[in-house]
């Protein structure tokens, strides 16, 4: 999904909540991930966004505002998603946000 949009105002940011380090890091590096990975091994970030499953995605735009949230993983709807990613950029470009 970065990929395809790699020319827009997007970026995936994971946060892993293993405890167990080499665990993750060996889970990793059998994924294709082209995007940084946090580890979070005492789930401060999980208590802050309230997750409630595994895997949780959240879409926050440059102003901080939640725009999607979804629990469980994304092939399973990805055309959906990448629809709701693809308009929430277009609705950007067209009410571009206000610079400080």
């Amino acid at each position: 999904m970065k990929d395809k949009f790699k020319h827009q105002p997007f970026e995936i940011i994971a946060i892993n909540l293993d405890k167990d380090r080499k665990l993750a890091d060996e889970f990793i590096a059998s994924q294709k991930i082209n995007f940084p990975i946090a580890f979070d091994p005492q789930a401060v970030v999980a208590g802050q966004y309230n997750i409630e499953g595994m895997p949780s995605s959240y879409l926050v735009d440059p102003e901080g505002k939640l725009r999607l949230r979804y629990t469980g993983f994304w092939n399973k709807s990805k055309n959906e998603k990448e629809k709701v990613i693809y308009n929430l950029l277009q609705k950007m470009k067209k009410h571009p946000l206000k610079q400080l």
